[in-house]
């Protein structure tokens, strides 16, 4: 009985430490609070892109039918992130002379012949973005532990995540069936993807003056350095060729976005992000004339 007990208490421990199954069940419950959301987790996806099959599997995918927008969905597709080794800020650097893209986002319109669109954006005063300036327009990112030293893990960074929701959605995206199904509700038009990585970090964006920098040495004052703690961060995340998706501006096919507006989610601020989004896109969303 004492061996068994030993094993037992061994293996919940490395459950416990070793794995994110509790973020991501206490993700999926956060989210369920939401009426009337569909959602279910370890989702598969699998697409075929420049000939090659690209399979795996992301977190959750939660859906959600929009009250005003007849026949659309707003369909989550997350991945959970629980930080190791006392690495618990993410800080992301903000670039202020970054343009942000007009139409960063991936919207389904299944009465279109090419039914990927960039034509579609919306605003977001539920989560605190107001005005153009407002946006993170975050480009980089970077981990450290308790003490400040980076994560030199490249298995473990926030990247990885980053990566994986958006090759969900891509998943997501090239079969709609499948969150029309994890909805419960008769086919729609209209689906409107949202990535989104869920993590235990704590959250900053860095931003500066970059004529402050001292291009000799590479550095800056810690003076001339503003570092802000946030709930959330709005991340310009590089995608890869094999997760672009081709689509439509207006009328005309276009090149596929290079980039993907990804949110990061402080863990404990899920539902009330989930909820702004819901909110705002409900009765922000600006589709084409």
């Amino acid at each position: 009985m004492a061996e068994e007990k030993e094993r037992d208490e061994i293996l919940k421990k490395a459950l416990i430490e070793n794995t994110g199954i509790f973020l991501e069940r206490a993700a999926a419950e956060a989210l369920l609070a939401i009426p009337t959301i569909g959602l279910e987790r370890e989702v598969e996806f699998a697409f075929t892109t420049y000939g090659d099959k690209v399979e795996g599997n992301v977190d959750i995918v939660a859906t959600y039918k929009l009250s005003t927008r007849q026949n659309c969905l707003v369909c989550f597709v997350i991945e959970c992130k629980r930080v190791y080794k006392n690495y618990k800020s993410w800080v992301f650097e903000r670039d202020e002379t970054a343009k942000r893209m007009n139409f960063p986002y991936v919207y389904y319109d299944g009465a279109q012949n090419l039914p990927i669109r960039y034509d579609v954006d919306v605003i977001l005063p539920s989560l605190q973005y107001l005005s153009e300036t407002d946006y993170d327009q975050a480009s980089n990112v970077f981990e450290f532990n308790t003490t400040g030293k980076p994560n030199s893990d490249k298995t473990d960074k926030p990247y990885i995540a980053m990566k994986q929701a958006n090759a969900g959605l891509t998943g997501m995206a090239n079969s709609p069936t499948r969150p029309m199904d994890i909805a419960g509700t008769p086919r729609v038009n209209r689906i409107f993807f949202v990535p989104i990585v869920v993590t235990t970090a704590d959250l900053f964006v860095a931003s500066y003056n970059p004529q402050k920098i001292a291009i000799h040495t590479g550095t800056i004052e810690a003076s001339e350095l503003n570092l802000v703690q946030k709930n959330w961060v709005e991340f310009l995340f590089p995608l890869p060729t094999d997760l672009q998706i081709r689509g439509n501006v207006g009328n005309v096919q276009g090149t596929p976005p290079s980039k993907r507006i990804t949110y990061v989610v402080a863990a404990s601020h899920l539902a009330e992000f989930c909820n702004g989004y819901i909110d705002d896109i409900d009765y922000h969303l600006r589709l084409p004339s």
